[in-house]
Parts: C-alpha cells; sequence; structure tokens
C-alpha cells in the first residue's frame, strides 16, 4: 500500500478526497496512527475555524462606507467657511522693484559686452569646399611620396580617396576626401 502525501492527507480532513483512492487512504489510517493523528488534528483546526467564522458578526462595508460619506457631507455643508484673512506678505516696495530693474539692466550689459567680445575676437578664415573627382583605381596608389599613402575608395554612392600620411614616430594620420557626385 502505497503511503498518501500530505495533500492527500489535508484533501482527506477537508472531506474532499475522492475514491478509489479515499479507500487507500483510510486503509493506510488505520495501519499508521501518527498519520491518522495528523488528519485528526487537521479536522480539528477545520471545525475551530469554521465555528470563528460562524460566530463573527456579519460587516456590510458598503453600508459602513456610504454612512461614514453621508456623515462628512452633512458636516461640511454646516461648516461655515473660515473668514478670509490677509495675506501676510507684504506689497512690493519702490525697492524691490528697483532690484528687479537693476538685475535686468545687468544682464542687458553682459550680453552687449558677450556680443563686443565676439565681434572683436579674431575670424577666422572661411573653409573652400572642394570636389574630389572619382580615382579610376581602387588598389593603392602611391603617392610619389615616402611618407604618404593613397587608397582610393568606394563609399557606397559616392567614390572617395583616403591619404595616409605617416609621420616621424611610425604615426599615421588619415586624411579622407570623399566626392559630392554620385558613382559612377
Amino acid at each position: 500500500m502505497k503511503a498518501p502525501t500530505p495533500l492527500e492527507l489535508m484533501a482527506l480532513a477537508d472531506g474532499e478526497l475522492e475514491e478509489p483512492r479515499l479507500s487507500e487512504v483510510e486503509a493506510y489510517l488505520d495501519v499508521q496512527a501518527s498519520a491518522a493523528s495528523e488528519v485528526a488534528r487537521a479536522r480539528e483546526l477545520s471545525a475551530r475555524v469554521s465555528a470563528a467564522l460562524q460566530a463573527r458578526p456579519a460587516i456590510d462595508l458598503a453600508d459602513d462606507v456610504m454612512a461614514a460619506i453621508d456623515r462628512q457631507s452633512a458636516a461640511s455643508r454646516n461648516a461655515q467657511l473660515p473668514a478670509v484673512r490677509p495675506s501676510a506678505r507684504p506689497p512690493a516696495t519702490a525697492a524691490v522693484r528697483g532690484g528687479t530693474v537693476v538685475t535686468l539692466v545687468l544682464f542687458a550689459a553682459a550680453a552687449a559686452v558677450m556680443l563686443w567680445w565676439q565681434a572683436s575676437s579674431p575670424s577666422r578664415a572661411p573653409v573652400a569646399v572642394a570636389s574630389v573627382a572619382p580615382p579610376p583605381a581602387t588598389a593603392p596608389v602611391s603617392a610619389g611620396d615616402e611618407g604618404t599613402s593613397v587608397s582610393a575608395v568606394d563609399f557606397g554612392s559616392n567614390h572617395g580617396v583616403i591619404f595616409f600620411v605617416h609621420g616621424e614616430h611610425e604615426e599615421s594620420t588619415p586624411v579622407v576626401w570623399i566626392g559630392e557626385e554620385g558613382a559612377p
């Protein structure tokens, strides 16, 4: 005979275990006194909980909430509105208004100084943009100088050229030129 699981013992105590397992578990309880006492404790606890729930007074929460709302609204209708007191904040004085004017004048002067400073700073020369025609080859091309190498590159819709300018300490700086016209 297979020992019942704790879930089956609880189902038996609650009267929810069905046949044929019900007969098997009851036969097991006749042999195992410890399992039978566990089921008896579960039945006793279930009876106590049921008795406590039945002894509890019925609470109608909706009626209690509505009654509290009615009491509160009746109290607010009967209450008098408090008298309006004058504001504790003093009216704006001429000194306060004058401080605001001074602040605005200082901001305007700062803006004027910034504009004058930018206008007097040396201007930068405009940069000329030149279009580069795509080279015929896509392989590296020698630039004739040992310190420079050139590669023609297809950038999708545009062709371009990458110049690698080699420095003194095996450093190189890439310069990229992209043509504005479409690829051939």
